[in-house]
């Protein structure tokens, strides 16, 4: 949606500091949990995995995506409840940490092509995209688990998180598209 808001001249600074700025509330604010559903925490990580995509698309999305797996997995706390290593991508989760790379691209390439209003659009493709991090990590933990539970209900449990998920991040959305559409006419201004 603001792929071409620029914060240097040199398309690797620019692309870095995205990053970075993607990254950083991703691993601080993503973790903090707000409720379990079958032993999966509810976090607002879903959430900050999509923004960046949304915000700068699909490449910064993706990369601060598996940045922020990589950390997890190499022990920086970043994960659900502060946890990381490795053997999480191997249980129950791992379906929803994989999924989140996924997402994010899927996201970002649409927020890229995107023509609708920043509202409309905003809601939709985060209600794509927790819909692509729920249904991948719903097979993943079925298959780790085995437990029988069909999708259907694990869905009446855990769309309702995602569904609060999407319309605090659409509003999210909103205000930061008018702030981020101010800088850049200030910019041009200049």
């Amino acid at each position: 949606m603001f792929q071409k808001l620029r914060f240097s001249d040199e398309a690797y600074i620019n692309f870095m500091i995205k990053l970075f700025i993607g990254l950083v509330p991703m691993c601080l604010v993503g973790p903090i949990k707000w409720g379990v559903l079958d032993d999966i925490p509810i976090t607002f990580q879903t959430l900050f995995v999509l923004y960046p995509a949304l915000i700068f698309g699909w490449q910064v999305g993706l990369t601060t995506a598996v940045c922020y797996l990589l950390l997890g997995g190499i022990g920086v706390p970043v994960f659900a409840e502060r946890a990381s290593g490795w053997h999480h991508f191997l249980g129950a989760t791992g379906g929803f940490l994989f999924a989140f790379a996924m997402a994010a691209g899927v996201v970002g390439y649409l927020a890229e092509k995107n023509k609708l209003p920043l509202g409309i659009s905003s809601m939709l493709m985060l209600a794509l995209g927790h819909a692509i991090i729920l249904f991948l990590g719903f097979f993943w933990m079925e298959g780790v688990r085995q437990t029988g539970e069909s999708l259907f209900e694990f869905l009446q449990g855990s769309v309702s998180p995602s569904m609060v998920k999407v319309a605090l991040g659409t509003i999210v959305m909103i205000f930061l598209g008018r702030f981020l559409q101010r800088v850049e006419k200030r910019s041009l201004e200049v």
